[in-house]
Protein backbone atom coordinates (compact mmCIF):
# COMPACT_ATOMS: atom_id res chain seq x y z
CA UNK A 1 0.00 0.00 0.00
CA UNK A 2 1.36 3.41 -0.95
CA UNK A 3 1.78 6.15 1.59
CA UNK A 4 -0.81 8.95 1.38
CA UNK A 5 1.03 12.23 1.30
CA UNK A 6 -1.81 14.48 2.37
CA UNK A 7 -5.06 14.04 4.23
CA UNK A 8 -8.12 14.82 2.11
CA UNK A 9 -8.67 18.04 4.13
CA UNK A 10 -5.42 19.37 2.64
CA UNK A 11 -6.33 18.47 -0.96
CA UNK A 12 -6.99 21.47 -3.23
CA UNK A 13 -9.92 19.85 -5.04
CA UNK A 14 -11.59 18.92 -1.75
CA UNK A 15 -11.15 22.39 -0.26
CA UNK A 16 -12.23 24.23 -3.40
CA UNK A 17 -15.20 21.89 -3.74
CA UNK A 18 -16.31 22.52 -0.16
CA UNK A 19 -15.85 26.28 -0.54
CA UNK A 20 -17.85 26.19 -3.79
CA UNK A 21 -20.66 24.26 -2.06
CA UNK A 22 -20.87 26.86 0.72
CA UNK A 23 -20.80 29.89 -1.58
CA UNK A 24 -23.27 28.29 -3.99
CA UNK A 25 -25.64 27.50 -1.10
CA UNK A 26 -25.44 31.10 0.14
CA UNK A 27 -26.01 32.40 -3.37
CA UNK A 28 -28.94 30.05 -3.97
CA UNK A 29 -30.50 31.13 -0.67
CA UNK A 30 -29.99 34.83 -1.47
CA UNK A 31 -31.52 34.48 -4.96
CA UNK A 32 -34.41 32.17 -4.03
CA UNK A 33 -36.68 35.11 -3.25
CA UNK A 34 -36.35 36.17 -6.91
CA UNK A 35 -37.02 32.69 -8.29
CA UNK A 36 -33.61 32.45 -9.99
CA UNK A 37 -30.53 30.28 -9.58
CA UNK A 38 -26.92 31.48 -9.38
CA UNK A 39 -26.33 30.47 -13.03
CA UNK A 40 -29.49 32.28 -14.15
CA UNK A 41 -28.34 35.30 -12.14
CA UNK A 42 -24.98 35.20 -13.94
CA UNK A 43 -26.70 35.20 -17.35
CA UNK A 44 -29.02 38.03 -16.30
CA UNK A 45 -26.09 39.98 -14.89
CA UNK A 46 -24.29 39.80 -18.24
CA UNK A 47 -27.49 40.98 -19.95
CA UNK A 48 -27.94 43.81 -17.43
CA UNK A 49 -24.54 45.05 -18.58
CA UNK A 50 -25.49 44.80 -22.26
CA UNK A 51 -28.88 43.55 -23.40
CA UNK A 52 -29.36 41.58 -26.61
CA UNK A 53 -26.23 39.42 -26.50
CA UNK A 54 -26.11 36.07 -28.28
CA UNK A 55 -26.12 32.80 -26.39
CA UNK A 56 -22.58 32.21 -27.70
CA UNK A 57 -21.35 35.58 -26.37
CA UNK A 58 -22.88 34.97 -22.95
CA UNK A 59 -21.60 31.39 -22.85
CA UNK A 60 -18.07 32.53 -23.72
CA UNK A 61 -18.12 35.18 -21.00
CA UNK A 62 -19.42 32.76 -18.36
CA UNK A 63 -17.44 29.79 -19.68
CA UNK A 64 -20.61 27.74 -20.21
CA UNK A 65 -21.06 25.25 -23.05
CA UNK A 66 -23.84 25.70 -25.60
CA UNK A 67 -26.04 22.94 -24.13
CA UNK A 68 -25.92 24.55 -20.68
CA UNK A 69 -26.58 28.00 -22.15
CA UNK A 70 -29.58 26.68 -24.10
CA UNK A 71 -31.03 25.11 -20.94
CA UNK A 72 -30.52 28.26 -18.88
CA UNK A 73 -32.04 30.40 -21.66
CA UNK A 74 -35.03 28.02 -21.88
CA UNK A 75 -35.66 28.33 -18.14
CA UNK A 76 -35.27 32.13 -18.16
CA UNK A 77 -37.67 32.31 -21.10
CA UNK A 78 -40.18 30.03 -19.34
CA UNK A 79 -39.96 32.34 -16.31
CA UNK A 80 -40.67 35.26 -18.67
CA UNK A 81 -37.45 37.01 -17.73
CA UNK A 82 -36.04 36.98 -21.27
CA UNK A 83 -37.22 36.57 -24.82
CA UNK A 84 -35.25 35.28 -27.77
CA UNK A 85 -34.73 37.33 -30.86
CA UNK A 86 -32.48 37.61 -33.89
CA UNK A 87 -29.12 39.33 -33.75
CA UNK A 88 -29.03 43.11 -34.09
CA UNK A 89 -27.54 42.67 -37.56
CA UNK A 90 -30.65 40.69 -38.57
CA UNK A 91 -28.92 37.30 -38.73
CA UNK A 92 -31.74 34.92 -37.79
CA UNK A 93 -29.28 32.06 -37.32
CA UNK A 94 -27.99 33.77 -34.17
CA UNK A 95 -30.27 33.65 -31.14
CA UNK A 96 -29.99 36.63 -28.80
CA UNK A 97 -31.51 37.10 -25.37
CA UNK A 98 -33.49 40.24 -24.63
CA UNK A 99 -34.42 41.24 -21.10
CA UNK A 100 -38.09 41.40 -20.22
CA UNK A 101 -39.25 44.26 -18.04
CA UNK A 102 -39.63 41.80 -15.14
CA UNK A 103 -35.90 40.96 -15.42
CA UNK A 104 -34.97 44.62 -15.56
CA UNK A 105 -36.93 45.15 -12.34
CA UNK A 106 -34.92 42.35 -10.68
CA UNK A 107 -31.54 43.93 -11.42
CA UNK A 108 -31.12 46.15 -8.37
CA UNK A 109 -32.54 43.81 -5.71
CA UNK A 110 -30.81 40.67 -7.07
CA UNK A 111 -27.49 42.47 -7.39
CA UNK A 112 -27.87 43.80 -3.84
CA UNK A 113 -28.56 40.27 -2.56
CA UNK A 114 -25.44 38.92 -4.27
CA UNK A 115 -23.37 41.84 -3.04
CA UNK A 116 -24.43 40.91 0.51
CA UNK A 117 -23.10 37.38 -0.11
CA UNK A 118 -19.82 38.82 -1.43
CA UNK A 119 -19.54 41.13 1.58
CA UNK A 120 -20.18 38.23 4.00
CA UNK A 121 -17.32 36.29 2.41
CA UNK A 122 -15.04 39.34 2.46
CA UNK A 123 -15.89 39.95 6.10
CA UNK A 124 -15.03 36.36 7.02
CA UNK A 125 -11.69 36.65 5.20
CA UNK A 126 -10.78 40.03 6.64
CA UNK A 127 -7.60 41.45 5.12
CA UNK A 128 -7.12 38.36 2.96
CA UNK A 129 -10.17 39.03 0.76
CA UNK A 130 -8.25 40.69 -2.09
CA UNK A 131 -5.80 37.78 -2.21
CA UNK A 132 -8.73 35.33 -2.15
CA UNK A 133 -10.40 36.99 -5.16
CA UNK A 134 -7.08 37.04 -7.01
CA UNK A 135 -6.37 33.39 -6.20
CA UNK A 136 -9.82 32.30 -7.37
CA UNK A 137 -9.33 34.09 -10.68
CA UNK A 138 -5.89 32.60 -11.15
CA UNK A 139 -6.87 29.02 -10.28
CA UNK A 140 -10.10 29.24 -12.28
CA UNK A 141 -8.53 31.18 -15.17
CA UNK A 142 -11.53 33.50 -15.02
CA UNK A 143 -11.33 36.59 -17.15
CA UNK A 144 -12.78 39.78 -15.79
CA UNK A 145 -14.81 42.42 -17.51
CA UNK A 146 -12.97 45.66 -18.30
CA UNK A 147 -15.30 47.67 -16.05
CA UNK A 148 -16.01 46.77 -12.45
CA UNK A 149 -19.09 47.77 -10.50
CA UNK A 150 -17.98 46.07 -7.29
CA UNK A 151 -15.34 48.44 -6.01
CA UNK A 152 -13.18 45.47 -5.02
CA UNK A 153 -9.50 46.01 -5.81
CA UNK A 154 -8.23 43.90 -8.66
CA UNK A 155 -11.66 42.93 -9.93
CA UNK A 156 -11.47 44.79 -13.23
CA UNK A 157 -8.14 43.66 -14.60
CA UNK A 158 -7.51 42.67 -18.17
CA UNK A 159 -5.85 39.49 -19.33
CA UNK A 160 -2.87 41.57 -20.46
CA UNK A 161 -2.58 43.19 -17.03
CA UNK A 162 -2.73 39.86 -15.21
CA UNK A 163 -0.32 38.22 -17.61
CA UNK A 164 2.13 41.09 -17.18
CA UNK A 165 1.95 40.66 -13.40
CA UNK A 166 2.51 36.94 -13.81
CA UNK A 167 -0.82 35.97 -12.27
CA UNK A 168 -1.68 33.85 -15.27
CA UNK A 169 1.19 31.59 -16.28
CA UNK A 170 -0.40 29.86 -19.24
CA UNK A 171 -3.57 29.89 -21.27
CA UNK A 172 -5.07 26.83 -22.90
CA UNK A 173 -5.14 26.90 -26.72
CA UNK A 174 -8.96 26.97 -26.66
CA UNK A 175 -9.05 29.93 -24.25
CA UNK A 176 -6.29 31.70 -26.22
CA UNK A 177 -8.39 31.42 -29.39
CA UNK A 178 -11.36 32.98 -27.57
CA UNK A 179 -9.21 35.83 -26.29
CA UNK A 180 -8.24 36.91 -29.80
Amino acid sequence: MSKILRPIEDCASFLIGKAAQQITRRSRDALAQFGITPVQYAVLNVLWEKDGQSLAEIGARLVLDSATMTGVADRLEAARLVTRGPAANGDRRVSCLLLASSAQALAAPAQAAMERVNCEVESELGGKAVDFWRALRMVGSVETAPVSTSGRPGVATSIADRTARGAQKSVSPRRAARLR
